[in-house]
């Protein structure tokens, strides 16, 4: 049986194309590390990235309708990020390729068949945060120029850029304001929310953007009703419709007195609800695509280890219809 695990173990790690990158090993702190969660469209599977950026990262995958433990898998090399697509269990990968400075890919990978070979949808500079846009199109943040360039060196020329049959479309006008992380995207284009309680107003500035916001190409940039988005508001990710957001917000709450605690509250459509029981730190949070689900990391300070929360809802409601707190197997070293 540990033979067989070991087979497991390393025949992923060659199929999902690992890569023998020079960098330096990071010292093991997988408690207080971060985790990245992904759900699949019906909410029946679940991914987690942690160790990211790293030598060896981390997957871990659990079929949320069956009575089975974590899987753990290997993943490549310096794995920067993940998403499950529109449908199925398609998992959407970025990491670092051999190659010059900056050389990474975007992979295609079916979570639900992990000894299948995975498919390569683009090779270039700095790709991450994968979201598909339509089937066959997933939009990535990227460097236009070719690997070991100096053009996007400490994260600058970065742009976003529209991924399908292994070309790239960037979308000239994301040059020179990207937020990070994922994207909300919509029809006609994509949008973030800024943190409100990190870009409070000051004397230079008095007035923080509260959505970043930019059109496909052709088409107008989303306009959304910014009027919930109060001076405690964190972040706002919200399902491909915007019928559905769910917003982390700073609550009056202090650990010691001093470290914050943030809260959730949800929006849908007219209706807001506040998710009492759900409190602390997050790393990551997301809503699938038909905002009949979203998942997140959580603990109750950054320092501690994390656990996944996933919540399922019903069209028109807008309290979940459960929330299922997801804790993991002890650590492998």
């Amino acid at each position: 049986m540990r033979l067989k695990k070991y087979f497991l173990f390393a025949s992923i790690s060659m199929l999902l194309g690992a890569c023998d990158v020079g960098k330096p090993q990071y010292p093991s702190r997988d408690a207080a590390l971060p985790v990245e969660p992904t759900i699949s469209s019906d909410g029946k599977l679940l991914v987690v990235l942690d160790r990211t950026g790293q030598e060896t990262p981390r997957l871990r995958i659990k079929w949320l309708d069956r009575e089975e433990p974590w899987l753990e898998v290997a993943a490549p090399k310096y794995a920067s990020s993940i998403r499950f697509g529109l449908t199925g269990y398609n998992l959407l990968l970025t990491h670092a390729r051999p190659g010059p400075k900056g050389a990474s890919q975007l992979s295609r990978w079916d979570a639900s068949n992990p000894t299948k070979p995975s498919e390569i949808l683009f090779e270039g500079t700095h790709i991450e945060f994968p979201v598909e846009v339509k089937p066959g199109q997933v939009l990535v943040r990227m460097c236009p120029q070719p690997p070991g360039e100096k053009a996007c060196d400490r994260g600058h020329g970065l742009v976003w850029a529209l991924i399908q049959d292994k070309q790239a479309s960037p979308i000239k006008e994301t040059l020179g304001m990207l937020p990070l992380g994922t994207p909300n995207v919509v029809a006609d284009g994509f949008f973030w929310s800024l943190d409100r309680v990190l870009s409070a107003p000051t004397p230079a500035k008095p007035n923080p953007t509260q959505i970043i916001s930019y059109g496909f190409p052709g088409k107008e940039a989303p306009q959304l009703d910014v009027s919930v988005l109060d001076s405690k508001t964190g972040r706002m990710k919200c399902d491909q419709k915007i019928h559905r957001c769910l917003i982390n917000y700073l609550t009056d709450e202090r650990i010691n007195g001093q470290t914050y605690v943030y809260g959730f509250k949800i929006l849908n459509g007219a209706n807001t609800c506040v998710l009492s029981e759900i409190k602390g730190y997050q790393d990551y949070f997301s809503v699938t695509p038909d905002g009949r689900a979203a998942v997140m990391s959580l603990s109750r300070v950054s320092e501690e280890p994390r656990h996944v929360v996933v919540l399922r809802f019903t069209p028109g409601q807008c309290e979940p219809t459960s929330i299922q707190h997801i804790q993991f197997k002890e650590s492998s070293k």
